[in-house]
């Protein structure tokens, strides 16, 4: 039950991200568009929970017998997001493919037996680029509007992006050493790892204050207290609402940047 909910709430982060990257790029988003990207969230991360419990059992048969709630709802939310792929291009179909592939990969073992995110640093780097693309590319993309800034705005989401990424490193640290996957905190120890928020967050403060002077300030703020739940991710992890409030910094900046432009 606990993977349903946290996959219910990532997929409304996931339509916030798309949401703040239009209003970043005074894009007008269709409601339907928002619906996709939140039912495609939701597909992959109960996926990837699912999926994670697969060791415990002996066929994926077995797996979904035990797990019929989320398979029902994993076959529910891949026909919303199939009555919204069809309506889209075939150039843009043929880009959401590859992110399909990757999400599929990331937790399968399809590479010499391994899955993707076992291949040291690609678990951290992985997290980036989907979100990332999935936040920043595709509106720009599909909408076909590119603003002079729209390389910052990729850097600034790159660098607030990899602030959650590597405080979820933090919280999967000891299922990481036990899977002997490579990420900052089983590589460096996690309080060298935690430092890494000196570094990712002044350079986003920074590109945020260059995006807009409406709301960089605030989209600063926002980062600024990414920055300080990585760096104290060593002692709040253990906290059964850590993955809410890290991800909730996402709907903060959404809200910051609404109240901002409107």
């Amino acid at each position: 039950m606990q993977i349903l909910i946290y996959s219910f709430f990532i997929s409304f982060c996931g339509a916030a991200f798309f949401i703040e990257s239009c209003l970043q790029m005074n894009i007008e988003y269709r409601i339907g568009d928002i619906i996709f990207i939140g039912a495609s969230t939701f597909f992959t991360y109960l996926f990837d929970g699912v999926m994670a419990k697969y060791k415990k059992y002996d066929s994926y048969t077995t797996l979904l017998k035990d797990h019929i709630l989320s398979a029902t709802l994993l076959l529910a939310s891949g026909l919303v997001c199939f009555y919204y792929v069809i309506d889209y291009s075939t150039d843009f179909n043929l880009y959401l493919l590859h992110l399909m592939a990757l999400s599929v990969a990331y937790s399968i073992p399809v590479f010499g037996g391994r899955a993707l995110r076992s291949i040291p640093l690609l678990k951290t780097f992985l997290i980036i680029y989907v979100w990332v693309v999935v936040g920043t590319v595709l509106p720009s993309k599909l909408y076909h509007i590119q603003p002079e800034n729209y390389t910052t705005i990729i850097w600034e989401h790159i660098f607030f992006i990899a602030m959650l990424a590597i405080a979820f490193d933090m919280r999967d640290y000891e299922q990481d050493l036990r899977e002997k996957i490579g990420t900052l905190p089983t590589m460096l120890g996690e309080k060298k790892a935690s430092y890494s928020a000196f570094v990712l967050g002044p350079l986003a403060v920074i590109t945020a204050m260059r995006i807009s002077l409406d709301y960089g300030v605030s989209l600063a703020v926002a980062d600024f207290s990414a920055m300080l739940i990585l760096f104290r991710s060593p002692s709040l992890k253990t906290s059964p609402m850590f993955a809410y409030f890290t991800d909730g910094m996402i709907l903060v900046r959404l809200f910051v940047i609404w109240w901002a432009v409107h």
